[in-house]
């Protein structure tokens, strides 16, 4: 809202989900990610993004599966993204 009433402006969340054999790995994909959106706007097929803003990331991993001994490391970020229609 503004002095004017609604501004129109509409929130989405999209979250990216970086899966790596190391931890490094899996951080340095997430770090790309974060460069190439954090706080950018463009106008995207007519809509206009406002701002994209990354909120805290999460790191985790996976198990080995088919019996390998390999881990699976990720990291998670939501990327709230600020437009109008």
């Amino acid at each position: 809202h503004h002095l004017g009433g609604t501004s129109g402006l509409r929130e989405a969340r999209i979250q990216f989900d970086c899966y790596a054999p190391t931890r490094k790995q899996a951080n340095e994909l997430d770090e790309a990610i974060l460069a190439a959106l954090d706080m950018q706007r463009a106008t995207l097929g007519g809509t206009y993004c406002n701002t994209v803003q990354a909120q805290d990331r999460i790191s985790g991993t996976d198990p080995p599966i088919d019996a390998s001994d390999q881990w699976r490391y990720i990291a998670i970020r939501d990327y709230l993204i600020f437009y109008i229609p």
